[in-house]
């Protein structure tokens, strides 16, 4: 779904800030190729932290704060340390010749020096930080334990890549897929300022994450500068982040703000990472983490001016609820958890790490947002691409991780890598794939037989319209359908949410309103479905037509054949008859002749008042000479007509009806009667006489002729025993026969 406003210009607004248009800068160079070198250039900053990552000294030591020192967690089998420490022992203090003693009290190695509250802790805690590092920069030092040892200890000048911690690596996963999100939007859709602020805060998690992931993975301490460099980048990062959602909570999805509040955002943003920096003033509550209170707060109101001015814009308001539950569910629970409790010098909820997935979860969630309600105007094709993009890149990391850490040849390597992302990725991809982004795309192959069976079968533009309407009902499943001023081709509405469909052979269309009931907009592949459709439909329609034309010519013919030939000859059979008996018959057969000739001709309409009338004095004359009471009764039936065949049919269900009753009960009352509206024609014929067919006697063609006339008409057919009598029900649609209704 797009839901930029359409009054907002897209393509060519100025930047965020203020900034030219990078889009402009750069030559016209593919989405995916984009992609490719962003996807580069962040694990090109991986690797970077990598190396300075393993550049760090290594005890091959896991420890925690506890009590007066610090315990020993867990001890590398080829640590340096491995043969003297044990988990369990407690360091309380660090002695050598040159540093003298520094008691362990009081530090915790895996801090995350942002936590503390004011400036002064954090200062306090980069000296205390120095103080181990420089013992960590000595060929040896000793460790005294809480039991009186002394253990001599000698870090190795480099840490190896598979000793740095789990965290490590998972806060570059959580960057790359922010990093990534971020730039496979922006890709796409360059010329939105609402994409580039995206990419942005994409950018600012990515490096806030790989700031914090080198500190994160220090061992003991690390370098103190390097600590403070770090701190600020991440910081900086942060605002990077936090300051680009809430810019595109006030550009989408309607820009409610112009280029001065940009700049203003900027502005803002600078002066918070000097002021990190240079310590102008200090904040209350917590001097790294009250601006990020304020930029939530900030957000929740951003969030409701935009919600304000989606008054009466359904789209836009559906994909707000989406956005915000990505934005404030995920940064809502970080602050929740981890930031206030920080603030308020309370014992953490969760980790480091845990926080920063929850936090990740916003892009995921503005990802399957995309799938959900086109954000950004992207469609599924977006998902398509991405997933061909991890397909080839999956084949490449499993190849270097099969190289590197298992040595095998490359040649080799490269056949298990296939083999292994056959196996597991691409099941899983054709797993999400059907399940979230091809959920309701439907193929025209499935429907094609239903679609031409069902034209080829219309009888009228009325008919071709109804099983029109049910076709798209059937592929799309609408939430409601409308019919609309017919448009001249397909077309959508509302970046989606509604499209419109000519009715082939009306001067009307129909509208479908949100396809797969709910579950998704109408696409361009709808629309290139629905086009051939129509094609199909005409191709049909000319077929119908001229069977039509062709069936109609030879009715024409053979009622001229049966007036002018049959007819005349039964005539001449009245006119020289030899006695009256003889004359009676051949006025029978000329009189069912002309009944046949009349349900022949599908021009005529009768009114079906006039047609009871009429069977009402039949039966009448034919109950005259039996001692049979007749009850008949009409309801509902002015202005209801009939064409000649249903006519036709109906009086020979009554006819046969009355000659079973006659023949088989002998009642002494009779009643029949018809009920109608302008839809429907129900007709009961009751009779109080029991039926007596004789033991092991079938019944006859009679009541399966009736049933077949039935079903010709659209309707159906029931006869049984009711009390002491016998009763006949025929219910039938008006103005569809059968044929019409094969497909409903």
């Amino acid at each position: 779904m797009s839901i930029v406003d359409s009054q907002a210009p897209t393509g060519g607004a100025p930047a965020v800030g203020g900034a030219a248009d990078v889009a402009a800068w750069l030559p016209r160079v593919a989405p995916m190729s984009l992609i490719a070198a962003g996807s580069a250039l962040a694990l090109a900053l991986v690797v970077l932290a990598v190396l300075l990552a393993v550049r760090q000294p290594w005890l091959g030591l896991q420890l925690r704060m506890e009590g007066p020192g610090l315990r020993v967690t867990a001890v590398a089998q080829s640590g340096p340390a491995a043969q003297q420490l044990v988990p369990g022992d407690l360091i309380v203090a660090l002695e050598d010749p040159a540093l003298g003693r520094l008691h362990a009290a009081g530090f915790e190695p895996a801090l995350e020096p942002h936590v503390l509250a004011s400036y002064q802790a954090y200062d306090a805690r980069l000296q205390r930080e120095g103080e181990f590092w420089a013992y960590l920069q000595q060929p040896h030092f000793t460790a005294l334990l809480d039991n009186g040892s002394a253990l001599s200890l000698a870090p190795r000048a480099e840490t190896p890549v598979r000793a740095l911690p789990a965290p490590f690596w998972l806060f570059h996963l959580f960057g790359m897929v922010a990093w990534l999100t971020g730039l496979g939007v922006w890709a796409f859709r360059r010329g939105q300022p609402a994409t580039r602020l995206f990419l942005l805060s994409g950018l600012g998690f990515f490096l806030a994450t790989w700031s914090n992931s080198l500190y994160l993975s220090r061992e003991l301490a690390i370098d103190p500068a390097l600590l403070a460099a770090l701190g600020q980048f991440n910081h900086g990062a942060l605002y990077l982040m936090l300051g680009s959602l809430l810019g595109l909570l006030l550009y989408f999805p309607r820009r409610l703000v112009r280029r001065a509040p940009a700049y203003i955002l900027c502005v803002l943003g600078l002066v918070l990472v000097l002021n990190d920096h240079q310590r102008w003033w200090g904040w209350p509550l917590h001097d790294f983490y009250f601006p990020i209170l304020l930029m939530y707060f900030a957000g929740v109101l951003a969030a409701s001016w935009q919600w304000r001015a989606a008054r009466g814009r359904p789209l836009d308001r559906a994909a707000l609820r989406w956005m915000f539950l990505s934005v404030f569910i995920s940064t809502g629970m970080s602050l929740m958890v981890y930031f206030v409790p920080a603030m308020l010098q309370r014992q953490l909820l969760i980790s480091q790490t845990a926080m920063v997935g929850f936090a990740v979860t916003l892009y995921l969630g503005l990802a399957l947002g995309i799938l959900r309600y086109r954000l950004f105007d992207l469609e599924r094709w977006w998902f398509g691409a991405w997933l061909w993009f991890f397909g080839g890149l999956a084949v490449l990391l499993v190849d270097a991780a099969v190289v590197f850490v298992f040595g095998i040849q490359p040649v080799a390597a490269l056949g298990v890598s296939v083999i292994a992302v056959g196996w597991v990725y691409f099941p899983v991809r054709q797993w999400f794939w059907s399940t979230f982004a091809a959920s309701g795309q439907e193929q025209l192959e499935d429907h094609l037989p239903t679609l031409v069976g069902g034209l080829l079968a219309a009888n009228g533009s009325a008919d071709m319209a109804h099983r029109w309407c049910r076709v798209l009902k059937n592929i799309f499943h609408p939430l409601d359908v409308r019919w609309v001023a017919a448009p001249s081709a397909p077309c959508l509405v509302e970046q989606g949410a509604r499209m419109q469909v000519p009715v082939p052979g009306s001067d009307q269309g129909l509208e479908l309103v949100y396809s797969q009931r709910g579950a998704r907009l109408f696409g361009r592949r709808d629309l290139d479905m629905v086009r051939a459709m129509l094609t199909v439909t005409e191709q049909a329609e000319k077929a119908r037509t001229a069977r039509e034309a062709g069936a109609r010519e030879e009715r024409r013919r053979i009622m001229r054949d049966l007036h002018d030939d049959v007819g005349a000859r039964l005539l001449s059979l009245v006119l020289g008859a030899p006695d009256e008996k003889q004359a009676d018959r051949a006025r029978a057969a000329l009189r069912a002749l002309r009944e046949s000739i009349f349900a022949l001709d599908d021009e005529v309409r009768v009114e079906l008042l006039d047609c009871l009338d009429q069977w009402q004095l039949e039966v009448e004359q034919r109950l005259h000479s039996v001692p049979t009471v007749l009850e008949w009764h009409c309801e509902g039936v002015p202005g209801v007509s009939l064409c000649a065949r249903q006519a036709i049919n109906l009086k020979r269900i009554i006819h046969e009806a009355v000659s079973n009753a006659l023949h088989h009960a002998h009642p002494s009352r009779l009643v029949i009667t018809a009920t109608a509206d302008q839809h429907s024609l129900r007709l009961r014929v009751n009779n109080d006489g029991a039926e007596r067919r004789p033991a092991g006697q079938l019944p006859g063609r009679g009541l399966h002729n009736m049933r077949t006339r039935a079903m010709e008409l659209g309707g159906s057919l029931h006869a049984e025993a009711q009390g002491d009598g016998y009763q006949v029900r025929l219910s039938m649609p008006l103005g569809q026969t059968r044929e019409q209704d094969d497909d409903a």
